[in-house]
């Protein structure tokens, strides 16, 4: 399936036994979910999501586009999905 929009959402509301429509019946998503309940509701305390056992969070860089990976074991990339490209091949704004 992917990563369609608003798929974090189950796991972040919902918890990790209550989201089986987005993750099924496993196990696998219960640390991802609590890693992104940790990170929502340190940063909604804090102003920043990093918390222990996760990744420090780097300020955003609109060169580097640093992104967080969230996933079993979840990581920062730079332009994932290459957005950065993307934008720069669109017409410019008026």
């Amino acid at each position: 399936m992917g990563a369609p929009h608003n798929l974090d959402l189950p796991l972040i509301f919902f918890g990790r036994d209550r989201a089986l429509g987005a993750t099924g019946e496993g196990t696998t998503h219960h640390a991802l979910a609590a890693a992104m309940q940790a990170a929502w509701a340190t940063f909604a305390r804090a102003g920043n999501p990093s918390h222990a056992g996760f990744p420090s969070w780097p300020d955003y860089d609109v060169r580097t586009r640093p992104t967080i990976i969230f996933d079993t074991v979840w990581h920062f990339a730079n332009d994932p999905a290459a957005e950065r490209k993307a934008q720069e091949a669109l017409p410019p704004r008026l």
